[in-house]
């Protein structure tokens, strides 16, 4: 949703596949419009990629590089790596979301922006003109890229609250 939402507003989007290829070198090949995004889930496919060497790949070809990182709910965020078998119970993805946090404020401790996926999927479209305002992006309807194409968010968390369900 903010990878979407970002590339709506004028950023290319870059995916990296982890697997098959040296990230660093897909970048390389990717690289060229004005304003990217790139999106991590971290681990991103069981691994951990090193955002330093991006950072720094980024900054030698003239970008300014802004991080922003999305935190969910502790709780749903760990039932839906339970659901998708990314985990193998609670403790590890707790630990993992430590893990994951830690290594991000140790890599970008002082320019990080942090946005909350209840607040993004809640209260969309103020959270959206806050982000991109922070990013120097476009947030009116009629400066976006992919006008006719507006992607609605909603919190997918109450469906992990049994008490949701009443």
């Amino acid at each position: 949703m903010l990878t979407h939402s970002i590339e709506e507003a004028g950023a290319t989007y870059i995916p990296l596949e982890m697997r098959r290829q040296d990230p660093h070198d897909q970048l390389e090949q990717n690289m060229g419009d004005e304003k990217i995004v790139l999106h991590f889930s971290l681990p991103k496919q069981s691994r951990w990629p090193d955002l330093k060497r991006f950072q720094e790949q980024l900054e030698q070809k003239g970008y300014v590089v802004q991080p922003v990182g999305i935190m969910r709910d502790w709780h749903a965020n760990i039932s839906s790596m339970l659901a998708a078998n990314f985990i193998g119970d609670r403790d590890e993805g707790e630990r993992k979301i430590r893990k994951a946090w830690n290594y991000i404020f140790s890599i970008f401790p002082d320019n990080i922006l942090v946005v909350t996926y209840e607040a993004f999927s809640n209260y969309a479209e103020v959270r959206k003109r806050i982000l991109m305002e922070d990013l120097g992006l476009p947030h009116n309807p009629e400066q976006l890229k992919t006008n006719d194409v507006k992607k609605e968010f909603s919190n997918q968390n109450e469906k992990w609250y049994d008490d949701a369900q009443a």
